[in-house]
């Protein structure tokens, strides 16, 4: 375990990438938010869809597990050459019930819109009980911070969180996820619930507000605005004036390329556009619990105190509890 002061925190990116330094070598990596509740026997449901899902994408002809060829860091993630990491919002503490082990099914995350920064923000669909999903990890084509597993060299090692990606809050899941998907891995929703999150932010400190207190409004923005064209510079939105340090390491793969990321979503980064079969992720609308126009941006608007930030990047989204589609 590791020590850190609270006054130091620096936003979701270096607080994760401390984590990762923990990583010993374990077959598999859970990462997770705080305030999570998990069902009994969680872990070796989490192994067997895992199992699942690999074997799934290794024998589909679809684009979303289109593979290619890997380097030898890689290659012992992978099985029938592809790697598969699980990925999902987990609903919120209310909907969980002891009624079953395992709870109902999973949100996929679908893109939404590019904000005022010029980052893919993306919402939660809580998948149906349709027939042709029953029991199956469903394709997703984003990655959640708050709720990922997979194969422990990969997440835990090879990798690495970008430490200097500092007060990047909105952007954190799309820069790894870019990541990630250029090196061949593969997103699955699973099937069900095992886990739930408290999403409510009532009555908890926020780091915002320590760290504009500690260094100042002013200087916590400056550093949240490099991480911004970091994370352009990562997109190719940009080339780079100010990006800070190490950007090649914590940079794409190259088992796939940007481009095939951006079918893979159905956007463009540099024009900021999202296609309106995006937003369907690749799925048909029965596996939905809503229509496409109950796809909202406004479920749940979770507000955070950094002063110098605007409402806009302040509001957090966090997915399916009552409502059932939701935005981060």
């Amino acid at each position: 375990w590791a020590e850190h002061d609270h006054r130091d925190a620096a936003g979701p990116c270096p607080a994760r990438a401390a984590a990762r330094l923990l990583y010993r070598d374990e077959r598999y990596y859970l990462q997770i938010d705080a305030h999570t509740l998990f069902r009994p026997r969680w872990d070796a449901w989490l192994v067997d869809e895992l199992r699942w899902a690999t074997t799934t994408c290794a024998s589909s002809s679809s684009s979303s597990c289109a593979g290619g060829g890997a380097s030898p860091a890689e290659e012992d993630h992978r099985s029938g050459g592809v790697v598969v990491v699980l990925t999902t919002y987990p609903p919120d503490f209310e909907d969980a019930s002891d009624a079953d082990d395992v709870g109902g099914p999973a949100a996929v995350l679908t893109p939404s819109r590019f904000d005022a920064d010029g980052v893919l923000r993306f919402a939660a669909r809580r998948l149906s009980r349709a027939p042709a999903l029953a029991g199956s990890p469903v394709p997703s084509p984003a990655w959640c911070a708050g709720f990922n597993f997979g194969p422990g060299a990969l997440l835990g090692r090879d990798v690495p969180y970008d430490p200097h990606a500092r007060f990047l809050f909105f952007g954190e899941e799309l820069g790894m996820a870019a990541r990630l998907y250029t090196r061949g891995v593969d997103f699955y929703a699973p099937s069900r619930c095992v886990a739930y999150h408290r999403w409510s932010r009532a009555g908890r400190p926020d780091f915002r507000r320590d760290a504009a207190r500690v260094r100042g409004a002013e200087a916590v923005a400056d550093e949240r605005a490099r991480a911004l064209r970091r994370l352009r510079a990562l997109l190719q939105q940009q080339r780079g004036e100010d990006v800070g340090p190490d950007l090649d390491r914590f940079g794409l793969g190259t088992v796939r390329t940007l481009g095939d990321y951006e079918a893979r979503l159905g956007v463009r980064f540099e024009d900021r556009v999202v296609s309106d079969a995006a937003r369907d992720a690749g799925l048909p609308a029965e596996a939905f619990l809503s229509s496409r126009t109950a796809f909202s941006d406004s479920a749940i608007a979770l507000v955070t105190g950094l002063a110098a930030a605007s409402l806009s990047d302040q509001a957090a989204g966090g997915p399916c509890s009552s409502s059932e589609s939701v935005s981060s």
